[in-house]
């Protein structure tokens, strides 16, 4: 065999060998996907679907004896029966939902709000939810206006792990901030009307109603009741692992189903009720 055959050959020799690798890349990670995209076949095999049990009424309201209602658990509960199995709640928090996906120890979160980064590491399913945010001070306290909120002796309650800490953080960077690991609302503005802190975040208009109920008159939302606090606009949708396919596209028909029929609009008029009532 002549020099140039044999440098030939190796070259040969070296794009087999690289093809070869290519394919098994290529085969790996379809395997990878399809494992991945199990998930819907996961939660059929293991009867249950899991929810992370975190507290946004009226999405997700969890009662004194451990059992769950609420627009996102209803809609949940739903499909899970549609499928035949049920759901499983998970004891979680907001800081810790997403992450939770990502590895497997819930299959769904309750709403979020639709944000870029967080398409990148979970999927957004049909939405069915819009909203915004408040700041809220107390009527008789103040402060009176946003530019004032950004000082430091105002102190910022609000939810650990939600979207209003790194609104604070952005917007009010000179503001004291009291993060509660798992704070409803109720518990947030008794923090306030306790002396515990100064301002809190709202999702509008959900919790002004509620506040409006609960302490008629006693707090002043911020820029207004009917104006919403920049970069707040929110369209959100239940959330389940990036690469879960096959799950994502059975419960997108299955929410499109609903909101065709106007069974969500009759879900907003069931649990919404109670907070214009003031019971949650």
């Amino acid at each position: 065999m002549t020099t140039k055959q044999g440098r030939l050959k190796k070259r040969i020799t070296a794009v087999a060998a690289a093809g070869a690798m290519a394919l098994a890349a290529m085969f790996t990670v379809g395997m990878g996907s399809a494992q991945a995209d199990d998930a819907l076949a996961t939660i059929k095999e293991r009867g249950t679907i899991r929810m992370v049990g975190v507290s946004f009424p009226p999405y997700i309201v969890a009662a004194a004896d451990g059992s769950y209602s609420g627009i996102d658990y209803d809609i949940v509960k739903g499909f899970a029966e549609s499928i035949g199995v049920r759901v499983e709640m998970v004891p979680g928090t907001w800081g810790n939902a997403i992450a939770g996906i990502q590895s497997g120890k819930w299959d769904v979160a309750p709403v979020f709000c639709w944000k870029p980064a967080r398409t990148e590491v979970v999927t957004f399913l049909e939405s069915h939810y819009q909203g915004g945010g408040v700041a809220a001070v107390l009527t008789d306290q103040g402060p009176f206006t946003l530019e004032e909120l950004n000082s430091p002796d105002i102190t910022f309650v609000f939810p650990a792990g939600t979207w209003k800490e790194t609104h604070v953080a952005k917007y009010y960077p000179k503001a004291k901030t009291k993060k509660i690991t798992s704070g409803s609302t109720a518990q947030v503005t008794l923090e306030i009307l306790s002396g515990r802190g100064t301002a809190t975040v709202l999702d509008a208009p959900i919790d002004i109603t509620k506040v409006e109920a609960a302490y008629p008159g006693k707090f002043t939302f911020l820029p207004s009741k009917s104006e919403r606090l920049k970069d707040t606009t929110c369209v959100g949708s239940l959330i389940v692992k990036r690469d879960a396919y096959r799950l994502a596209a059975s419960f997108n028909d299955f929410i499109k189903k609903l909101k065709a029929e106007g069974r969500v609009d009759a879900l907003y008029d069931i649990h919404i009720k109670p907070v214009l009532e003031g019971k949650i």
